[in-house]
């Protein structure tokens, strides 16, 4: 889908919650938003799914804004927002076929995509419970599976990895893999382990603003040699670093520490250059700048 975004602006009363954004989305691929909480993330993912206007500018596609067509627009995007809402009494099959039928989806195919659906959600063993019943984990990926129901050419998630383990959070990142091709997705999250190889472009929201907005390989390539692990048996390298050093992670093993860290030259003598991830490439902009 072509969708553009032409100086678009939000405005809650007093507060600018996003602030003249112009962007093109991808025409395939993962969008990645990132942001410290009230950047504005979820507001742009509620713009870009409708469900509000923007107070300035407007959102096209195919040159078109969506509010001139917006119920076809719906027809072909898929939401999870951050906090969704269900028919608590519905067991999680009817609440699947409830979605189906909103989006459109012919009555004598809604069952096979539905038992699809559960499938690739994993949520065979709790198909017949009602949703009040579900756990956190579970409710995550019911939501995930309203979004991708219709098989949408534009999907927006929004953070929906909170509630997940590790485990079912490594599913997510797989199915999110599996539906790249040919479409667009844009996740807001603010988990980005794991996702490397995975987002295609990287978008920085700070206070309504953008701060970057960088293809993934490339800016992981520009912060490498700012990536550092350093292995400490003596306890006493802290002391040792500059000031100018950014503390990503501490994990002690024993009597071992190793410190993940973000600097411009080496921190210390014994520290190696480490493989960068997205986290680092997003503490460094959050640091450091894009």
């Amino acid at each position: 889908m072509n969708i553009e975004l032409r100086n678009v602006g939000m405005q809650f009363g007093e507060r600018r919650a996003l602030k003249s954004l112009s962007m093109r989305l991808p025409d395939e691929g993962l969008l990645v938003v990132g942001g410290p909480n009230g950047a504005g993330k979820t507001v742009l993912l509620k713009l870009l799914a409708g469900v509000v206007d923007p107070t300035d500018g407007a959102i096209l596609w195919d040159g078109v804004p969506i509010s001139a067509r917006k119920m076809a627009y719906k027809f072909r995007l898929g939401y999870s927002p951050q906090n969704p809402t269900f028919y608590e009494e519905h067991t999680v099959i009817k609440c699947l076929t409830y979605f189906a039928q909103l989006k459109a989806i012919p009555s004598h195919l809604c069952p096979k995509r539905v038992a699809e659906v559960v499938q690739m959600i994993r949520l065979q063993a709790v198909a017949k419970r009602k949703v009040k019943h579900l756990s956190g984990g579970e409710r995550a990926r019911l939501a995930f599976g309203i979004a991708i129901l219709n098989d949408p050419d534009l999907l927006l998630l929004d953070e929906p990895g909170t509630d997940l383990d590790p485990e079912e959070r490594r599913n997510l990142w797989d199915h999110i893999a599996s539906l790249r091709p040919g479409r667009t997705i844009v996740l807001a999250t603010h988990i980005f382990a794991g996702l490397e190889g995975l987002a295609d472009r990287l978008l920085i929201l700070d206070d309504g603003a953008v701060v970057c907005d960088a293809d993934v390989d490339v800016l992981l390539e520009a912060v490498a040699p700012f990536v550092w692990q350093v292995v400490d048996e003596r306890q006493e390298v802290r002391a040792a670093w500059p000031d100018a050093c950014l503390i990503v992670r501490k994990r002690r093993c024993g009597n071992v520490t190793e410190w993940r860290l973000l600097a411009e030259r080496r921190p210390v003598p014994h520290a190696e250059r480490a493989e960068p991830t997205l986290e680092d490439a997003y503490l460094w902009v959050r640091w450091r700048g894009c």
